[in-house]
């Protein structure tokens, strides 16, 4: 055969493969694909519905609660526009206010929302719902250690980023609540901050990117758009691969849940939209990671009409979402994920656990809802084995927390129907 029918047999060959590979890798989706090795985004879902745990009612100087950082197992939060210039350390069992850490030198405009990385916190001075004219958007930055000491954070520890949308340029006041320049919700990733719309006009998200070691003024990058149909609040990272956005609309508060994307590019990979529902879950407004797969929710007082609801904090797991995907090159979510299944359980149960904590002796502790320990004991590990519930534990959240002496993962659990 003449060598160029040889070259081309193999270029269609080729064509005709990489074509095949690509489509849903994700098994939990309605359209999955298992012959798919690249995601394409193209991954549809069921609907769904979740009752996240309520953990407490918060502290009555908590009522504008805008934001979360979770760090060495302490939870901190901000209030918004016209509250002091502090961050609120809570206790996550009685949603008491425990510290408070005043930035010196800084006034609090419209602080929206907290992230951080392994040596700086950054908070996103970045309301601008009012009238969508700002030109006084800034971030501060400042040491994670100063909130390990007491007293108020000094201004000469404090840098500040200031900031302008790249695509902004009509600056003209806008009534309240219509413009597309508003943001509440912030993440650090690698070495840049990224910015999450919250656009009052398509309801859609637009993220920009800027760097985080910035000084002066800098200009946020757009990088690209998501018609979520909803207003974005927070924004989080779990296991710095997968996105989580908080937010609302006039359906209710959801959780979008973005992972399997390649780097960079938020918006090209899964695209999953989890429903909340709670009796006290008011106006969802700070989401953080707080081990095990779970994040806390806060959420500010809440009027309309004649409802009313309070300040509170909540806990959701989000590990179960995240099944084993196949997938080459992309930001692809840790295949370990922790998670018990079934959930509900009603007797015995199975659970998936990272490979550092297979076959080997394991501290187990139960947990009730509002974080006081119902039992512990120690127990070997063993993939695939079937372990039983507590006899004397009622129907109910839990929270199943394992430790193999180096980490501790947290795992919630519904008990129902024993």
């Amino acid at each position: 055969m003449p060598r160029y029918y040889i070259l081309l047999l193999l270029f269609i060959t080729s064509l005709r493969l990489g074509f095949a590979q690509t489509g849903c890798t994700d098994p939990q989706a309605t359209n999955y694909d298992p012959n798919a090795i690249e995601n394409d985004g193209s991954c549809l879902y069921d609907d769904l519905v979740v009752t996240p745990v309520l953990r407490t009612l918060l502290d009555d100087d908590l009522e504008e609660i805008s934001g979360l950082l979770y760090y060495q197992n302490r939870l901190f939060g901000i209030n918004d526009s016209g509250n002091e210039a502090a961050i609120y350390e809570l206790d996550t069992i009685t949603g008491d206010v425990i510290a408070k850490y005043h930035l010196i030198g800084t006034e609090n405009v419209d602080w929206e929302c907290m992230t951080r990385d392994d040596q700086y916190a950054y908070i996103g001075d970045t309301g601008n719902n009012q009238h969508g004219n700002r030109k006084d958007l800034k971030i501060y930055k400042f040491p994670l250690t100063a909130l390990l000491s007491d007293g108020p954070i000094p201004a000469d520890a404090i840098e500040t980023i200031s900031f302008h949308y790249e695509d902004q340029t009509d600056f003209s006041a806008k009534p309240k609540n219509h413009t597309r320049f508003d943001c509440e919700a912030m993440i650090c990733l690698g070495d840049s901050l990224y910015l999450f719309a919250k656009d009052w006009v398509h309801y859609h998200t637009r993220y920009y990117a800027l760097p985080k070691t910035a000084t002066g003024e800098v200009t946020a990058q757009l990088r690209d758009s998501l018609p979520i149909m909803g207003l974005v609040t927070d924004v989080t990272t779990v296991n710095d691969s997968i996105i989580i956005l908080l937010g609302s609309f006039v359906d209710g508060h959801f959780l979008e849940l973005l992972y399997d994307y390649k780097p960079h590019h938020f918006f090209a990979g899964n695209k999953r939209k989890i429903h909340l529902s709670h009796s006290q879950l008011g106006q969802p407004e700070g989401i953080a990671p707080c081990g095990g797969e779970a994040v806390f929710l806060s959420t500010e007082k809440f009027k309309l009409g004649g409802m009313s609801k309070k300040q509170a904090l909540f806990k959701q797991s989000v590990g179960q979402w995240f099944a084993p995907v196949a997938t080459t090159g992309g930001t692809s979510p840790n295949l370990t994920l922790p998670a018990i299944y079934p959930n509900p359980a009603n007797g015995s149960f199975r659970l998936r656990l990272p490979a550092d904590f297979h076959n080997r002796d394991l501290t187990w502790t139960w947990l009730d809802d509002r974080g006081h320990r119902m039992c512990a004991f120690k127990d070997h590990f063993t993939p695939a084995t079937a372990y039983h519930i507590p006899f004397f534990l009622k129907d109910g959240h839990y929270y199943l927390e394992l430790s193999n002496g180096n980490r501790l993962i947290s795992i919630p659990v519904i008990v129902a129907g024993k």
